[in-house]
Formats: structure tokens, C-alpha cells, sequence
């Protein structure tokens, strides 16, 4: 008969992946989606894992006598699923926070903490659990425990792709949360069980997981009650619905006869708002002498299509938005002109990935308005960078003007915001001759080629609105005196020109992001924008220095005997860990950057980085009794990963380069990017079976200090995550990022290739 070690974990990992794109949702949610709130969330899901297992592994006997905890610890996994979702939803009555308002870090950390530390550490205590009976001895897997490791990768990777293609276009976050702990509990209760396990016990075991199946068939069968009544705890009286697609969490708000959308706990747009539409679509198309063909990339397509086609001269207007969703809650929401607007014929809608439209398309238009908001995530940083904006020239008629904005100050600009502001600009003038900055709530930023011209006196544009009969209640006269005050503009160039040390925001050197982490910062506390500011511009030498430090210490601390040479192979396995996931985040952003945000192949290439994994398990579970000494098959894959580190960039510059050339490369992107994940997941998977064979042997009487290597990888992973993610890509880069940590795997793996003392 089958033991239960193997296929428990194998659900585990399936939970536990599931489970990690739900609560990563949700508290993005909560935490307005920005890359401190990522690195955090990710940290606390990966330290509280990296708990459990280092607990259970180290108590495991009282904790799993004859079988028993483990088999309880499933269900009570599956079951915190769904109470997690509902504890993120109601974190805003908890903590007291009113909607719109940013939560401070000190509070998101708290937060975060205390919503990931139960059902984390349950995830790591039943990895461990199965790992130390699996140890022990077993029909399943020979008493090779490094089969658990296959088992947790492959389970993560059939969760990922089952929530991602099956739950997520189906069903809401509590009902998803809620089939995933059903399916759980029914594996539980058809899990073979341990031959000498306590048959009251497991009786126990079994009915309460019945109980509980029942349970979760009554929660699924009043999942859309459930679901409306905890998004009220989240958003408040003013909520109306909320929809989850590939791209967001949208939710609408309606107070008095206002509405606002929220995509991701970030506002959209809200409507009826007739001034920002006139403010986003009339001032660059009144730029133009003769707007014919417009581009508008983002925002609240109904009303600034309504703006756009009052003027006489417009013969073509699309709009890119990649999630329809969006779309079809503002038409749902029009009358009058908004919903006209959308019929008319010179209007197109295109749900695309605004980075492939812009590349790929062959229109060219007079205008381009992006309307995307500020750069507050790496993905988001891809249309602020100076290929982008190339892309966007490449679009561009003769003389045609493009024009985007980002949150301001209308007055008084300090030195964080000027920093922001200023790598904006100077990432613009790298492609675009003559540019022109306009101050504001909004810094208005216009771009345009040597025989184009940009217009700063207001007299011109208002004769232009009388030429063309635009029946405009806000871009008139009055504001645009005020709006073009030759004094603030010359003000706010002044500040920019005198802002030194800024380099420009490239795809694979995602700078401005960081910048605008930085004025997120001060919002909340002046020094910690001041801290990040500094941070900002620590130069190359700053990197490599600090590199070559840590590479002298760890030398120097792990040349002993013995003891030293354990420690030696944990410490390994935390800095793979953290070169592999940094690995992960470069493959995602370069996937992005190269072919637009497609939310089911980030999936993929995260399920081939599983799959990967589970492959280097199979690979040392199968063939750990014909592994001797594993310590110099252990540096040679480490040094195999650095190699790849170092390959990453060039392969992607060269996709890059491809793409340029030919129109139909993207069947190769994709393939070559889940390659790398694949070939990456493969060799962290032998690095972790390998590091296993060589702490503690392939006996299976002492093959039981898995769970703390496990432990070892994730602590490792976390700091990767929030160090790679907050710091390294976009201070000094993609590329120079991963060949110190290339560097850094190099100098570790030299403890390794020594023989034990």
C-alpha cells in the first residue's frame, strides 16, 4: 500500500501555490500594488514558510506520531485558505483604514505578517512533516526523501496553472479559495494511511474532514453572498461590485453620483469627470496643427473618445486597453456622448497590451496620449522607458506629438519629486528633440520631433479652440493663463535642469520606478524618501565593492573543519535561493518588456520554473544511491546557474534585437523564456537534492535535515525577492544585477570543493 508523504505534499504544493496568487491579489489590493508592498508580501509568505518547516523538522516526532499530524495538518491548511481571504478583506475595519488612504510601511508589514503567518507556516509544517516520515522510511519513496521536494514543485506547478486558466476566468477569489480547499480535504480523505497510525485518531481525521467537505459545499453554494459581503468590509456602504480578471481586481464605488474604479486598490478614473478628460485629450491635440489620426493608451476610453472627436480635423481615433473588463464597466456607466462616442466610426478599441500595439501595429498618428498613470511597479516602469518611447516616435507622423502625465506638485517641487520628475525628462529628450514640461497637479509632459513645435503660449491654443468651435467648460482661457504661467514653467525647468546624477529609464535598467518609490515614501515620512534618494544614486563601485566584501567574509567564515563545512552547504542553498528568484523576477520583467503583459504566459513560465524544479528533485531522488559525494557535483551546478545568470541578459537582448527585425519572432520569445525558466527550476532542484546528499547523506536513518535546508532556501529566496526587487534591478539593473549575483554563487561555491574534515 501506498504511504502518505508523497501525495500530501503533492497537494500541499498545490494549495500553497493557489493560495499564493490569491493572498498576493488580495493584499495588493489593500497595499495599492507597488514594489515595497510585492517585496513585502513575498517576503512574509517565504520567512513564515522557511518557520514552519525549521518547527516541524525539529519537533516532528511529537507532532507526527505514526502518521497521524500530517494527515491533520492537511485539512487544517486547506481550511485557512478561505479564512485568510476573508481576514485580507477585512484588514481595513481591523486596522482603521479609510479607502484611498496609503498605508504606511511600518503597517503593511504588520499587516502582511500577521494575514500570511498562519497559513504559511502551516504550508512549511506539512512539507517537513512529510519530509521526515518520508525519511523514515517508506513504500512511496524508497526512503528518499528528496522526493518531497518533487512532489511540493510539481504540486505548485499544477496549482499555479489550475487557479491561473480554470479558477480565475470562472469564479471570485472566495469561491476560488473555497473549491481549492475542497479539493484538499477530498485528497485528504483519499489518502492511503499509515499502516500503524491510531485508528481512532484517524477516524477523527477522516470525519472531520467530511465535516468540513460539507462545510465548504455550503460556502460555495452562498459564495456570491460571501463574496459581496466581505468586499463591503473591504471597500465600505459605497460599494457596488467587484470583478477579478487576468488583469485586475476591479472594483466600483459609488457615492452621491459619482463613480470611481479601482484596479487593484489603485483609482483608475473616476466619472463623471469632465475636467481631467478635457485636461488629458484637449491639451496635446490642441498642440497639433492638424490631429487627423489620435492614439489614446489607457484610461476611461468612453469619455475621452467623447472629448477626442470634437475636434473637426479627427479622422481616426483608437484606443488600447488590454483588460475589456474596464471597457465594458464605463460603457455600462455611459449615456449621451460617452456611449455615442464608442459608435462612432473613426473610433476603434483594441484590447491589446499597449508595448505590443505600439510595436507591432503599422498606423501612424498625429497624437499620442498615454494615460497610464505614474511608474509604480516594474511592469508599469515599461512604458516610461527610453525604448518605449522609441517605439512611440516609430508611430509618430512628421511633427506629431506625444504627451503623457504623472502626479505632481503644482507649486513647490522638492528633491525626491524632482528626481522622479527629471528621469522622466531626461529618458523623453533621449528620443524626443524638443520637449516641454508643464507644471501642475498633474506635470503635463509633451514630446515631439526637431520640425514639430510645442506650444507654451496660451493666446495660440485658444486660438486654435476658437478655430476648430470646441464648446470646452474647463481648457479655456482663464485656465490656460494659469495653466501655461511662463514663470512656473520656467520654475519647474529650472528645478530639473539643476536635479544632477539622473540616468535614463531603460527596459532592462528600470531606474524610474524606484524614483517614484521614492516620492511614495516621502508622502509617508520625509526621511524615508530621503533614504531611498540617496539610495538612488549609489554608483557602480558601491555595488561591487559591498560584492566583494561579503564574498571575502563568507571565504573567510566558512573555511574551518567540519561544522563549518555544514554551515557552508546551508549557506549555499540561501544564496541559490536568492539568485534563483531574482532570476524569476528578471525572466518576468524581461517576458513583459519583450512581449507585453500576458497574464496566462507569466503563468506558464512560472509553471515551467516549477516543473523544473520538480525534474532536479526527480533527478537526485532517483539517482541518490548512485551519488557518493555530492559536494563537487553540488559546485558544478552552481557554477552551471552562474553561467546562466550571466546568459540571461545577452539571450534576451538578442530576442530583443530579433523582434526588431521580424514580426512573427513571438512563438521564439516564448519558447526561449520558458526554456530559461525551466533550465533554471531544473538546476535549483539539483542544487537542492545534491545539498541534501551532502549535509546529511543518502541513509535514510539520517536523511531527515531536509526541512531545514528547505528553510535555508526559502529565508534565501525572501531576501532575494526584497533586495533584487527594491534595490538591485532598478538601481543598477538587470544586466549588472545578475552577474554579481553570478559572482556572489562563484565565491560561495569555493567553500564547497574542498573534502570534508
Amino acid at each position: 500500500m501506498r504511504s502518505a508523504p508523497f501525495p500530501a505534499v503533492l497537494l500541499a504544493g498545490f494549495a500553497s501555490t493557489a493560495g499564493q496568487i490569491l493572498v498576493l491579489r488580495e493584499l495588493l489590493v489593500l497595499f495599492y500594488g507597488n514594489e515595497l508592498s510585492t517585496g513585502l508580501i513575498f517576503a512574509g509568505w517565504l520567512l513564515w514558510t522557511a518557520l514552519g518547516s525549521t518547527l516541524a523538522g525539529r519537533f516532528h516526532k511529537k507532532m507526527n506520531p505514526d502518521g497521524v499530524g500530517l494527515a491533520a495538518a492537511l485539512p487544517f491548511l486547506a481550511l485557512l485558505l478561505p479564512l485568510t481571504v476573508f481576514f485580507i478583506r477585512a484588514s481595513r475595519l481591523i486596522w482603521a483604514i479609510p479607502v484611498g488612504e496609503i498605508v504606511r510601511p511600518g503597517l503593511m508589514l504588520g499587516i502582511t505578517l500577521s494575514v500570511t503567518a498562519p497559513f504559511c507556516l502551516a504550508s512549511g509544517m506539512v512539507f517537513a512533516l512529510a519530509w521526515t516520515q518520508a525519511g523514515a522510511g517508506n513504500a512511496h519513496t524508497n526512503g528518499r526523501p528528496i522526493a518531497i521536494y518533487l512532489g511540493e514543485a510539481a504540486g505548485a506547478a499544477v496549482g499555479g496553472l489550475f487557479y491561473t486558466f480554470v479558477l480565475l476566468p470562472a469564479v471570485s477569489a472566495v469561491a476560488a479559495a473555497l473549491i481549492v480547499a475542497a479539493i484538499v480535504i477530498a485528497g485528504c480523505i483519499a489518502l492511503p494511511k499509515p499502516r500503524r497510525s491510531d485508528r481512532r485518531a484517524t477516524q477523527a481525521v477522516t470525519g472531520t474532514c467530511l465535516a468540513a467537505l460539507v462545510l465548504l459545499g455550503i460556502g460555495l453554494t452562498f459564495s456570491p453572498a460571501l463574496d459581496d459581503a466581505s468586499r463591503r468590509l473591504q471597500w465600505g456602504s459605497n460599494f457596488l461590485f467587484a470583478r477579478d480578471t487576468p488583469f485586475h481586481n476591479l472594483a466600483l464605488l459609488r457615492e452621491a453620483d459619482q463613480y470611481s474604479l479601482f484596479g487593484n486598490g489603485l483609482l483608475l478614473f473616476s466619472f463623471p469627470d469632465p475636467q481631467t478628460a478635457e485636461y488629458c485629450v484637449h491639451l496635446p491635440l490642441l498642440q497639433h496643427p492638424d490631429p487627423a489620426a489620435v492614439l489614446l493608451i489607457g484610461g476611461d476610453a468612453p469619455r475621452l473618445a467623447a472629448e477626442a472627436v470634437k475636434h473637426p480635423e479627427l479622422e481616426r481615433l483608437d484606443c488600447v486597453e488590454p483588460d475589456p473588463e474596464i471597457i465594458r464597466i464605463a460603457e455600462e456607466l455611459s449615456a449621451g456622448a460617452p456611449r455615442a462616442a464608442l459608435k462612432d466610426p473613426r473610433v476603434h478599441l483594441f484590447h491589446e497590451d499597449a508595448a505590443s500595439f505600439v510595436r507591432t501595429r503599422k498606423h501612424r498618428y498625429d497624437v499620442i496620449v498615454l494615460n497610464l498613470g505614474n511608474p509604480l511597479t516594474a511592469e508599469m516602469n515599461r512604458f516610461y522607458t527610453e525604448e518605449f518611447f522609441s517605439d512611440i516616435r516609430g508611430r509618430l507622423n512628421p511633427k506629431g506629438v506625444f504627451s503623457f502625465a504623472v502626479s505632481s506638485s503644482p507649486d513647490m517641487i522638492g528633491p525626491v519629486q524632482a528626481r522622479f520628475l527629471r528621469s522622466l525628462e531626461v529618458t523623453l529628450r533621449e528620443v524626443f528633440p524638443t520637449v516641454l514640461v508643464i507644471p501642475g497637479e498633474s506635470a503635463r509632459f509633451l514630446g515631439t520631433d526637431p520640425d514639430g513645435r510645442l506650444l507654451s503660449d496660451p493666446r495660440e491654443l485658444i486660438d486654435r479652440i476658437s478655430a476648430r468651435r470646441l464648446d470646452l467648460k474647463f481648457v479655456r482661457e482663464y485656465y490656460l493663463f494659469d495653466y501655461l504661467n511662463p514663470l512656473r514653467i520656467a520654475y519647474l525647468a529650472n528645478v530639473l535642469q539643476e536635479t544632477e546624477g539622473v540616468k535614463v529609464n531603460r527596459d532592462f535598467e528600470p531606474r524610474c520606478y524606484f524614483h517614484n518609490l521614492a516620492v511614495w515614501g516621502a508622502q509617508l515620512d520625509p526621511s524615508i524618501g530621503s533614504a531611498l534618494n540617496r539610495l538612488s544614486g549609489a554608483g557602480q563601485g558601491v555595488l561591487w565593492g559591498a560584492l566583494g566584501a561579503v564574498s571575502l567574509a563568507i571565504l573567510a567564515t566558512f573555511a574551518r573543519g567540519r561544522a563549518g563545512y555544514s554551515r557552508a552547504v546551508a549557506m549555499n542553498v540561501m544564496v541559490v535561493g536568492a539568485a534563483q528568484m531574482t532570476l524569476e523576477i528578471v525572466l518576468l520583467v524581461g517576458f513583459q518588456v519583450l512581449a507585453g503583459f500576458v497574464y496566462t504566459q507569466l503563468a506558464l513560465i512560472v509553471s515551467f520554473y516549477m516543473a523544473g524544479l520538480a525534474s532536479g528533485g526527480a533527478v537526485t531522488a532517483f539517482g541518490a544511491k548512485r551519488i557518493e559525494n555530492g559536494a563537487p557535483g553540488m559546485a558544478a551546478v552552481q557554477a552551471a546557474f552562474s553561467a546562466l545568470l550571466v546568459a540571461t541578459m545577452p539571450i534576451m537582448s538578442a530576442l530583443r534585437t530579433y523582434l526588431e527585425e521580424s514580426s512573427d519572432a513571438m512563438a521564439l520569445v516564448k519558447f526561449v523564456f520558458s526554456a530559461l525558466a525551466f533550465a533554471a527550476g531544473l538546476l535549483g532542484g539539483l542544487h537542492f537534492g545534491l545539498a541534501v546528499t551532502v549535509r546529511t547523506g543518502t541513509s535514510p536513518a539520517v536523511n531527515l535535515k531536509g526541512p531545514a535546508l528547505y528553510a535555508a532556501d526559502l529565508a534565501g529566496s525572501a531576501g532575494g525577492v526584497v533586495l533584487s526587487s527594491l534595490f538591485l534591478v532598478p538601481v543598477y539593473g538587470l544586466a549588472a544585477t545578475l552577474k554579481a549575483l553570478a559572482v556572489l554563487c562563484l565565491a560561495c561555491s569555493l567553500t564547497l570543493i574542498r573534502p570534508r574534515k
